[in-house]
């Protein structure tokens, strides 16, 4: 299983960051226009917006190898920043990697990895 990788020595994401953690729910709409709802899981699901502000060529490399080579939905083991601890199963929000471009060799980035179960 692949390891979310660090940009520098055991730094994951810069500054800011957030952090949640929500629960999944099935939703059913019906025409007449009632919605019913119920949890999928009983436990909440944690999830991470990475906000890489200022990255260098070399760093926007690491992360755009590591999201080639897991693909959009492929799992990998991931290091909550605040807390320290590891969640065995995550996978990146959707199938975008949107590279922002600021300077000659400065990138910005946002990625949003999700546990899953």
């Amino acid at each position: 299983m692949s390891t979310f990788p660090s940009i520098k020595p055991n730094i994951v994401t810069q500054l800011p960051f957030g952090s949640t953690r929500k629960f999944r729910v099935v939703t059913v709409r019906l025409d007449p226009g009632q919605r019913y709802s119920r949890y999928y899981d009983q436990n909440p699901v944690a999830s991470w917006s990475l906000t890489f502000e200022n990255i260098t060529s070399g760093e926007l490399d690491t992360l755009r190898t590591f999201w080639e080579g897991v693909g959009a939905w492929d799992s990998f083991s991931f290091t909550d920043p605040d807390t320290g601890v590891t969640y065995a199963k995550c996978c990146f929000d959707g199938p975008t990697f949107q590279v922002g471009y600021l300077a000659p060799g400065q990138y910005s980035l946002k990625l949003i990895v999700q546990e899953f179960r």
